[in-house]
């Protein structure tokens, strides 16, 4: 039995697959702050132990596990600190972590040359070629990059917010709903806002992407935004293009809340990039491409693979309805 661990946003998702690629089991556990050690490695094992009875499996039958991490790899302190967390949950060592970016580009491709571009908090890129080589573009983090990343997105939309709240822009759509979602009867009472304390707003970090979606159709400096940040990721797929040869057209996917069809992203993106380029949609979930990574350090996977574990994910989503 394979696992596969995505730490996804608000959610840490865990799924477990056989060699044959069937869905054994899924489960969902709020993200903890990484920072909060007891807490996080009790949400995985939560996770490991709920999903383990749904599959009416022990621990000890699963294999092998691949663990899809933001930004692991980028800093030498935080991958020691990761390590040691899931060094203390799989005692016999059998798993993997790995930056969520190679699980995202096995999920939405496939395992077929082309790029991806994954959408979180951050902004980061991935392609590879025919035989095997592989192009990073992006994943700077927040200070010094991520152009186009959720948190960029939102920062530059909460900037607009501030602006109409003061009068350098009209107040738009954008105003009048961000202040009975934020629960604010006065304007003064944002100053000082940040996202650590998004919980005294009631409000999440996927309310406020909610919110910036919605709002790109009415709020025409929204609009700007989002235009902005698209022409950001065909930077980011094209300089990929540049240093690594593909076959024409170039497949192109996506992972991240932002591609949702209600946004209008995907469209834009395949204008902005023309025919050299096939946008197409990712075949798969970014935590089962964690699970097919778990599987793939055991033995290969194909074609009919990939298509078995598609076929379970519309299985369960039609169970979870």
């Amino acid at each position: 039995m394979y696992l596969g661990i995505a730490l996804n946003g608000d959610f840490i998702e865990f799924i477990l697959i056989n060699s044959k690629c069937e869905i054994l089991g899924y489960q969902e556990e709020r993200m903890i702050d990484y920072e909060d050690s007891s807490n996080f490695i009790g949400a995985i094992e939560s996770g490991i132990a709920r999903i383990c009875l749904k599959a009416n499996l022990s621990f000890d039958e699963i294999e092998f596990s691949c663990i899809a991490i933001p930004e692991y790899g980028e800093d030498r302190l935080f991958d020691e600190m990761m390590n040691r967390y899931f060094e203390k949950i799989f005692y016999d060592n059998h798993f993997i972590c790995e930056n969520e970016v190679e699980a995202a580009w096995l999920a939405a491709l496939g395992g077929h040359e082309g790029i991806v571009i994954l959408v979180g908090n951050g902004s980061v890129a991935i392609g590879k070629n025919r035989i095997g080589e592989s192009v990073r573009v992006g994943g700077w983090g927040r200070d010094a990059g991520d152009e186009g990343g959720e948190y960029w997105l939102i920062k530059k939309m909460l900037e607009v917010f501030t602006k109409e709240i003061d009068g350098r822009y009209d107040r738009g759509n954008l105003y009048h709903r961000l202040m009975p979602l934020l629960s604010i009867e006065s304007d003064m009472e944002f100053h000082n806002f940040s996202f650590r304390n998004l919980e005294s707003y009631g409000v999440t970090f996927d309310d406020l992407l909610d919110v910036f979606i919605k709002s790109a159709y009415e709020d025409s400096h929204v609009k700007d935004i989002l235009k902005e940040g698209v022409q950001e990721y065909k930077r980011m797929i094209e300089a990929i293009q540049e240093k690594t040869g593909y076959e024409t057209p170039i497949s192109v996917s996506y992972m991240g809340q932002i591609f949702h069809d209600s946004s209008g992203v995907i469209k834009r993106l395949e204008d902005l990039l023309g025919p050299l380029y096939s946008v197409k949609k990712p075949y798969l979930k970014l935590v089962s491409g964690a699970a097919l990574r778990a599987l793939l350090f055991r033995k290969k996977i194909n074609f009919y693979d990939i298509h078995t574990l598609l076929k379970e994910e519309i299985r369960l989503e039609k169970i979870n309805r």
